[in-house]
């Protein structure tokens, strides 16, 4: 299953679970501009499904705010290092 952190709208950060390209789990979190709440927020959603269903990270890639973008990198390299899996992302 892949995880797909998409942080491109400035107060929202969408989380999806994606297996064989469908949308299997999703759900959006409301963050305003503090980006600090999104380690909270993917740990919930792991919590949810669990890290052990992952086979890839991906970070969606477009126009959106620096500090969210830079945030949502750190955080996929960071899981993918720790789990072993490969990172990818997803343009828009």
């Amino acid at each position: 299953m892949i995880l797909v952190i998409d942080s491109l709208n400035q107060k929202k950060l969408i989380l999806k679970f994606i297996s064989a390209n469908k949308v299997m789990f999703s759900k959006t979190y409301n963050y305003g501009h503090k980006t600090e709440f999104f380690v909270k927020s993917i740990d919930n959603f792991l919590g949810i499904k669990g890290f052990k269903k992952i086979s890839k990270i991906c970070v969606v890639a477009g126009p959106a705010g620096f500090s969210s973008s830079r945030v949502a990198v750190t955080i996929a390299n960071t899981l993918a290092w720790a789990l072993n899996i490969p990172i990818g992302r997803v343009k828009v």
